[in-house]
């Protein structure tokens, strides 16, 4: 079964391993140690040592059990409360008035063994750090809180610890551990595969190779970090070559490495061209959100015009089919006036008929009388008389007919106006329908026309789509080209592996080649500092 703590990002397995294996160095026995870590919300000092009681305390609170909230100048447990006090990297963000209080009391807490471990002030390290922090800063443009308090506390002091800790009344061993130049290498590659998701999973098959391959041979000096270890009452104290290995790595073994790190150069170059790309993309999408917004707000906009529309021909539609209605009213009104009219007309041609005829019965009246009147003239002046008033009485019965006829003309006039009024507004309510016929005819064609630029929009976004699904299809495609990168890394880690089992011969051959290490250890200076320079670490 593989150790899970092998797959931990390089820098803490480092730590955790040298403090878990200086432990197990000095423990009686295979004895259950107690062990207060102390700055150790993380827990995973548990990890390392899952045999062991390891209790915790921090200034900050985590989720890890049992953890107790204290400071390490001041810690809430009794004198010699365990077996040994160990902290990973702490004693760095300790400020500086208090350091002294934090050696004490971890010293006085411990019963045999404290283990400070972490960077002090020695020979490159706060140039390493500053270089590491360029690189955050240039490259990848982020601050590092830890590497802020390294310089704002500054580093402590490597002697002056260790004097203080014998001043306690212990014996002080220092065991140094990773090399200067291969720690801000590989850290610039940890933070670096540690911001990108895509590079993770290949970045814990980076940390297992280091772990299992490096880390036992990772302590030529100049080193990083010390592990100070401070024994108390006659306890033993570790020995280097007891828990490390040669200080010279495998040879060979540094080749995938570097070609695992040109691959990784390679994937950068190419990671910000497709970062720009994808910028460029989300730029792209977000415009095509912002015209799909503005397609819909304007098909909202016509939608609501074409309701507004809509409205408008049902209200027509209602007013034309009332207007129908009322046309029908009214022709039926005139029909029924023309019928009253035509038979009025009628009865007046008849009574004019009848006055015609009494005319013409009262003309042929008087003739006969003129001729009677001639032919009786000379009978009597009575009988004259008799006919002169007769006949005044005819001419006024006669103008009284006259009168009438001219009254049943004007009555026939007035009528015949009376129709051609109506008919004059059956031609207007014609034409008023006829007009309202075309407005709906041109309401129609605008809707039509909406129709038309609505369907329009809709191909533009459709387009749109299509065009965003291509862009989707590239993305696929890059992804799928990562995919392959990766491959290839998995291919160059396995053929690693295969490589592994040579390294007992090759270990066992360096043992006669002493005379050449030297010459392999400057070799190796030169390989690094091509890939400080590849790193772009000056």
């Amino acid at each position: 079964m593989t150790d899970p703590t092998l797959q931990l990002p390089f820098d803490q397995y480092q730590r955790y391993r040298l403090v878990a294996d200086i432990l197990e160095d000095l423990r009686v026995d295979g004895e259950r140690l107690a062990v207060l870590d102390v700055g150790g919300r993380t827990e995973l000092l548990r990890k390392f040592l899952p045999n062991d009681d390891v209790f915790l305390v921090d200034v900050e609170e985590s989720e890890a059990p049992g953890l107790v909230l204290g400071d390490g100048s001041r810690l809430p447990f009794a004198d010699g409360a365990v077996d040994a006090v160990v902290c990973f990297d702490t004693l760095e963000h300790v400020p500086p008035p208090r350091r002294d209080a934090f050696l004490d009391e971890v010293l006085r807490v411990a019963r045999r063994w404290t283990v400070v471990a972490g960077p002090y002030d020695t020979e490159g390290v706060a140039d390493a750090e500053l270089l590491l922090e360029d690189f955050l800063h240039g490259k990848m443009g982020v601050e590092h809180r830890y590497l802020a308090e390294h310089k704002q506390n500054g580093l402590p002091s490597y002697e002056g610890s260790i004097t203080r800790l014998r001043a306690g009344g212990a014996e002080v061993a220092s065991i140094g551990h990773a090399n200067l130049q291969r720690w801000l290498a590989l850290m610039c590659a940890e933070l670096y595969m540690d911001r990108d998701p895509q590079l993770r999973a290949l970045a814990a098959k980076y940390y297992e190779f280091y772990n299992a391959t490096l880390y036992a041979s990772d302590h030529s000096a100049p080193v990083y970090r010390h592990a100070l270890v401070a024994a108390k009452e006659g306890a033993g104290l570790p020995s280097t070559e007891r828990l490390l290995g040669p200080p010279v790595a495998p040879s060979g073994v540094f080749e995938p490495v570097r070609g695992l790190l040109d691959q990784l150069m390679g994937y950068d170059v190419d990671r910000e061209v497709v970062q720009a790309e994808w910028q460029r993309l989300e730029r792209v999408n977000a415009d095509l959100h912002l015209d799909l917004e503005g397609h819909r707000e304007t098909l909202a906009i016509v939608r609501q015009e074409n309701e507004v529309q809509r409205q408008v021909i049902d209200d027509l539609r209602e007013r034309a089919i009332e207007i129908l209605g009322n046309e029908d009213l009214l022709e039926e009104e005139l029909e029924n006036r023309a019928i009253e009219l035509e038979r009025e007309r009628l009865e007046g041609e008849r009574q004019a008929a009848e006055l015609r005829g009494d005319l013409e019965a009262h003309q042929k009246s008087l003739e006969e009388l003129d001729a009677l009147l001639t032919r009786e003239r000379e009978e009597s002046q009575v009988v004259a008389q008799t006919l002169r008033v007769d006949l005044e009485a005819h001419q006024e019965f006669v103008a009284r007919l006259k009168k009438r006829e001219e009254d049943q003309r004007a009555r026939i006039e007035e009528l015949d106006g009376q129709i051609a009024l109506h008919e004059a507004r059956g031609s207007e309510l014609e034409r008023g329908l006829a007009e309202q016929v075309s407005a709906n005819e041109q309401l129609q064609a605008s809707i039509e026309q909406l129709n038309a630029a609505l369907q329009g929009a809709l191909a533009k976004v459709e387009a749109k789509d299509h065009e965003l699904a291509a862009l989707q299809a590239d993305r696929e495609a890059l992804s799928a080209e990562r995919d392959g990168l990766v491959q290839l890394l998995h291919e160059a880690n396995v053929t690693l592996g295969e490589k592994q089992g040579s390294l007992d011969k090759v270990r066992a051959e360096l043992t006669n080649q002493r005379r050449t290490i030297d010459a392999l250890q400057r070799a190796l200076g030169d390989r690094w500092g091509n890939l400080l320079r590849a790193l772009g670490v000056k």
